[in-house]
């Protein structure tokens, strides 16, 4: 029964970990994606100047929209309910 606890547990905890792994490399502004790409983007470009502007509203109405899709029955469009989707299942796939 512990072994079982213990193994569940685990798993909840990779689960978890790897989808904020993904989450935090979505190249929007505040989050680690984004430092990463601005690296390689020329100074001063447009992607850059509109993501520094208007990149927290963006991942807040991704955030926002993905209960709202999920509420609708428009799973396709829930990015974030598709990668936790995938990472449980490829978890599953290989436990």
């Amino acid at each position: 029964m512990l072994k079982m606890l213990a193994y569940y547990f685990l798993l909840y905890l990779v689960s978890i970990n790897l989808m904020l792994a993904f989450f935090n490399i979505l190249p929007i502004y505040p989050l680690d994606g984004f430092k990463l790409l601005d690296v390689f983007l020329k100074p001063g470009n447009k992607y850059s100047a509109f993501m520094y502007r208007y990149g927290i509203y963006m991942l807040l109405f991704l955030l926002v929209a993905g209960r709202l899709f999920r509420s609708l029955n428009l799973w396709f469009l829930d990015i974030f309910g598709m990668m936790a989707n995938l990472i449980t299942r490829l978890i599953f796939l290989v436990a």
